[in-house]
């Protein structure tokens, strides 16, 4: 998705970048509190889903190793 400096506001720039930073401190609720808060602007919904599908991917990723390194070490 191409944004344009035209296209987002400043203030969506900050909410975008206070999922990341929120993250931090609160792994998921405040970066979901914030999403839902601006999921009306394009450029925070993007940002928002992207953080989620990391977060998500990640969580089954480790979850998998978890389980391989029981399955492969013992």
């Amino acid at each position: 998705m191409d944004f344009n400096k035209d296209k987002s506001s400043n203030d969506d720039r900050i909410f975008a970048m206070l999922i990341y930073v929120s993250s931090f401190f609160t792994t998921f609720i405040g970066p979901l509190i914030i999403w839902l808060v601006k999921k009306d602007s394009p450029f925070v919904d993007y940002h928002g889903k992207a953080y989620f599908n990391f977060l998500i991917s990640y969580a089954i990723y480790s979850f998998v190793a978890w389980i391989l390194i029981f399955v492969l070490i013992h």
